[in-house]
């Protein structure tokens, strides 16, 4: 079999794809809860989420590599020197992840004990351990990520997706049954066994194409070899340090049982739905932008803008704000055998919180499209690393008052990263681009009295059928009245869920 493909089925691919992303990021949220289901509100869960953000950072470097490793390959090549230089790229990579999870494994002792600093022993262990055993999964993941992104860059998506779909199915089950076993430490090792049969999967797929490549140790002291995982990761970096801040904002809270629990399911539903909505769009247009910059010049930049948030933000308010005002009863019902009341307290007050940083991500992700498209990857680098100690001097001056100031220092900074991004890229432009998108996004603000309104008026619903009843009219008519009001973003939805073309003259 040859390793390139010469399939032109591209939109049979793209569902299939599309729908094994949608799954495997369903399941990744499904596991997070699934260590409070089992192990219920104690330390030894808050040490292993805590050590699982970490571990985030890692996997975020990973799923990034599938795509900014891919134009590195030289896909223009022949069929031979695409594979040479596939396996180049690999072997330089793997060493550096092999570096990285050991890393992980060295320092897991001390890493446990900075980030539940403020938590009993049983904790900083359960976290160090955690850490330990998750350093062999980042491994893995790695390893999966760089073969995945040579069978992108050979036209083979579909079994790289769907192997991605078995590991996190795995890790539902193998976590499952080794929580029961052995406890908060089965958690990770449910991670570990999925992460290494991803790697198997990749690796055997590839070898049954004829392509085979393994880590070559040399390529840490080779300076190109820096260069080229330097390239990669600043596609990421942003992102990274997105989910740094969460570790650094969880020693934050470490000090009571619950709290990192609560914090880090507040912050990964914002997370699971702009991830959803507004950077699935992001992915979903890059390469038009790209030929839109070719073609326009810097024009694109404001068109794209005002299109893109205001789609962004359009589908993620019926989302957001559904949560907002009539969620908690969905709360009560996933974690009222879990979690204490004055946990989920704080995880109700944190989550919607948390949701306004969402808007401002879902308003201003276009930024960072635009970023790639133009390939200023050091703009968003620079832009992301400025970001820590800006969310460290935040910390530190609002985390004393208690702990939901620390999801507001949170939500500042996490907000501010796109004004760092804006004024770096756009210059003196950043403030015509700035209302550009607030006048874009204005018609979606008024539709989003569809839901304050009823809630205002009738308030939060008591039982978890009157709230899931009062999303699905409140998302009803939202959608109705976008369609009929806001046909440029609310009619063009409805046609891309029809599967026809959008009408030009919207």
């Amino acid at each position: 079999m040859n390793l390139i493909s010469d399939s032109t089925n591209n939109a049979r691919t793209s569902v299939i794809v599309s729908a094994s992303q949608l799954v495997t990021a369903l399941f990744g949220g499904l596991f997070a809860l699934l260590v409070v289901v089992v192990l219920g509100e104690s330390a030894e869960a808050d040490g292993f989420l805590a050590a699982y953000s970490v571990y985030l950072m890692l996997i975020v470097f990973g799923l990034t590599l599938r795509v900014s490793l891919v134009p590195m390959l030289g896909l223009n090549t022949r069929a031979s020197e695409f594979e040479q230089n596939a396996k180049l790229r690999v072997s330089e990579i793997l060493p550096v992840a092999m570096m990285l999870g050991g890393l992980l494994i060295a320092l897991s002792p001390v890493l446990g004990g900075l980030i539940m600093h403020g938590a009993s022993d049983k904790a900083k262990n359960a976290a160090a351990v955690s850490i330990a055993i998750l350093g062999l999964a980042a491994i893995g993941q790695i390893w999966a990520a760089t073969i995945s992104s040579v069978l992108g860059g050979a036209q083979r998506f579909v079994v790289s997706s769907l192997a991605y779909l078995v590991s996190s199915g795995l890790m539902l089950v193998a976590a499952f049954a080794l929580m029961l076993a052995f406890g908060v430490i089965g958690a990770a090792i449910g991670v570990v066994v999925a992460a290494l049969v991803l790697a198997v999967m990749h690796i055997t797929y590839a070898g049954r194409l004829g392509f085979w490549a393994w880590p070559n140790p040399r390529a840490l002291l080779r300076g190109e070899s820096w260069r080229a995982v330097g390239t990669v990761s600043s596609v990421s970096i942003s992102t990274m340090v997105l989910q740094l801040n969460l570790t650094i904002a969880i020693a934050f809270v470490s000090g009571a049982t619950g709290l990192v629990s609560g914090y880090v399911y507040a912050y990964l539903a914002t997370v699971m739905i702009t991830g959803v909505t507004a950077s699935t769009i992001g992915l979903v247009t890059l390469p038009g932008l790209m030929r839109s910059l070719d073609d326009q010049g810097p024009d694109a930049v404001d068109h794209y803008l005002r299109e893109s948030s205001a789609f962004g933000v359009f589908l993620y308010v019926p989302v957001a704000l559904g949560f907002v005002c009539f969620g908690r009863p969905v709360l009560d019902a996933i974690f009222a055998n879990t979690l204490s009341v004055e946990t989920i307290e704080f995880l109700w007050d944190a989550t919607r919180i948390f949701m306004v940083m969402g808007l401002v991500w879902s308003a201003f992700v276009p930024l960072a499209t635009i970023t790639l498209s133009l390939r200023r990857y050091g703009v968003l680098a620079i832009s992301a690393l400025a970001l820590i100690p800006v969310h460290l001097i935040l910390l530190v001056l609002l985390s004393p008052s208690g702990p939901i100031w620390t999801v507001v220092a949170h939500v500042i900074s996490g907000s501010v990263l796109y004004v760092f991004l804006g004024f770096m890229l756009l210059r003196s432009r950043a403030p015509h681009a700035l209302w550009t998108v607030a006048k874009s996004i204005a018609p979606c603000m008024l539709l989003a009295l569809v839901f304050v309104v009823p809630a205002l008026a009738i308030g939060v619903p008591s039982t978890l059928i009157g709230s899931l009843i009062a999303i699905a009219i409140c998302s009803a008519i939202y959608l109705a009245a976008g369609v009929l009001f806001w046909p440029r973003v609310g009619g063009r939805m409805l046609e891309l869920l029809l599967a026809r073309a959008p009408s030009e003259s919207r």
